[in-house]
């Protein structure tokens, strides 16, 4: 998934803050950064597989990490 061509954005920053959060943290964090629905939600699906590559957030079902990929 890739940005529109000049939006700034700091990655880094974004998953260091972010680190340990549930979804709705790193939901609530793109709320300024975004001004319409859909890059907001194309902000917040690139920072969560970011989240999830650098193994900062895991899911969980009922107490139990979910195995697999990220594209799965």
């Amino acid at each position: 998934m890739k940005l529109p061509d000049g939006f700034k954005f700091d990655f880094v920053e974004y998953c260091n803050a972010l680190e340990g959060r549930n979804l709705q943290s790193v939901w609530w964090s793109t709320e300024s950064l975004a001004k319409t629905f859909e890059l907001r939600k194309k902000v917040f699906f690139i920072l969560f597989e970011r989240l999830l590559e650098n193994n900062l957030i895991k899911l969980a079902k009922k107490g139990i990490f979910l195995e697999g990929t990220i594209s799965e």
